[in-house]
């Protein structure tokens, strides 16, 4: 099964967190963007990357008070995914 359309549960099986985590180093520069199209899609990307961004929880929930609140949204999103204990207080 490629990666021909949309949707979280589409892809898991070929771009499981271990993967996805590579891309980190990446996407953490992009939560800096002027575009909150581009803060919002590197927050979707980074709820893929499983426990590679739980050294980085303090960037994303700096976007916690982000104006947009996709943006905002987003922070959820990537707490939701990092598994627990890497959280931490982040979730609160």
């Amino acid at each position: 099964m490629g990666m021909g359309y949309l949707g979280k549960g589409n892809y898991c099986k070929e771009m499981t967190p271990d993967i996805a985590g590579a891309a980190v180093p990446k996407l953490l520069p992009l939560l800096k963007h002027e575009d909150m199209y581009v803060r919002e899609g590197a927050l979707m990307a980074l709820s893929n990357c499983g426990e590679a961004v739980a050294p980085h929880l303090d960037k994303v929930t700096a976007l916690a008070d982000d104006d947009d609140w996709w943006v905002r949204a987003g922070v959820a999103y990537v707490l939701r995914y990092v598994t627990q204990p890497e959280t931490g207080d982040h979730a609160d």
